[in-house]
């Protein structure tokens, strides 16, 4: 097998950040209008720019489509758990349906909770349609990508 060598992804013209950029920007959105048969749609602000990077004293910055700097500080498999079917009372798990009455309500407390501790993005595997359709979202989903999954590159060992 190929040993593929490191990559310095704090270098500017490297491939790394062509691709981080890909991948973050392209995929970070905001909910707006997302439906009950929707994912979660860009939101559109001041003429429908999406996320972007801009260079602010040699330092590159994220930003929101508002313009506003932005720190994505994100925590993954964000969801309802276990089912009402799927629970195991012999192997418990977590299971919103014993704590909430729907799943609004579920989102609703689980989003301001992530807010108040610090966290700005909803990462992959979470329930983003749920999430999406909360009153007060002010995070970015960031949904996973398994492109280079089934372009040969090493993935698979994270």
């Amino acid at each position: 097998m190929k040993q593929v060598p490191p990559v310095n992804c704090f270098k500017r013209d490297s491939l790394c950040v062509a691709l981080a950029a890909f991948f973050v920007v392209g995929t970070l959105v905001l909910a707006d209008g997302a439906t009950n048969d929707s994912a979660p749609v860009p939101m559109r602000l001041h003429g429908g720019k999406p996320f972007s990077i801009r260079q602010q004293d040699q330092i590159e910055w994220l930003h929101r489509p508002d313009g506003q700097r932005f720190f994505s500080l994100g925590v993954c498999v964000v969801n309802r758990g276990a089912s009402r079917e799927e629970f195991d009372s012999h192997n418990p798990g977590y299971a919103a349906w014993q704590h909430y009455a729907d799943s609004n309500q579920w989102a609703e407390a689980t989003l301001r909770r992530l807010k108040s501790w610090g966290f700005t993005t909803i990462g992959g595997w979470s329930d983003f349609k749920t999430l999406s359709q909360s009153r007060d979202v002010e995070v970015a989903f960031a949904p996973v990508l398994h492109i280079g999954s089934t372009a040969d590159a090493p993935w698979w060992d994270m």
